[in-house]
Formats: C-alpha cells, sequence, structure tokens
C-alpha cells in the first residue's frame, strides 16, 4: 500500500513474511532524481545512531540500481504534516 509519494520517491506500508503484524514503512528513494547521494547516505549513518521514543526508528537500507530504499518504523496516524497544521 502506498502511503505517501513526493519528489523523490514514494512510501510503502509492507508486513514482515515472518510477522504480518509487524508492519514496516519502506521509502522508496529514487536515484535518478538525488543529486547527493553521499549526503543521504550520511543522513541514514545518523539515524542508525539515534534512539529515542519520539524518533521514528531507522531499521535497515537495501539499494539497486534505480533505488535506495530505507525501512523504517511504521507509526500511523496519519501524515506528520496534516497533523501538526490541524493543531
Amino acid at each position: 500500500k502506498v502511503l505517501g509519494s513526493g519528489s523523490f520517491g514514494k512510501v510503502f506500508l509492507a508486513a514482515s513474511l515472518h510477522d504480518p503484524e509487524f508492519k514496516v514503512a519502506i521509502k522508496a528513494i529514487s536515484k535518478w532524481k538525488i543529486t547527493d547521494l553521499q549526503s543521504i547516505r550520511e543522513e541514514i549513518k545518523i539515524l542508525q545512531t539515534l534512539d529515542h521514543p519520539n524518533i521514528v526508528k531507522y531499521y535497515e537500507t537495501y539499494e539497486n540500481t534505480e533505488y535506495l530504499y530505507i525501512v523504517m518504523e511504521y507509526c500511523n496516524g496519519g501524515d506528520l504534516f496534516d497533523i501538526l497544521t490541524k493543531q
């Protein structure tokens, strides 16, 4: 299921094959639309070090020739921008 999309790619909802109740968000970023892939890889390194209840958890990264896939904690409740503008 597509959760959202932007100028660099889409975010998908996915479930574990071993535990269908365990849901994650997978951000698929098109490498062709990014001018500085190295800065994204540096941000991923920072995400790997963060552990706080108010920060979305980073799980892992995959990539192929076309996309960079960032697997993160799925937080239901809607788009953060929409939530902030309603308050």
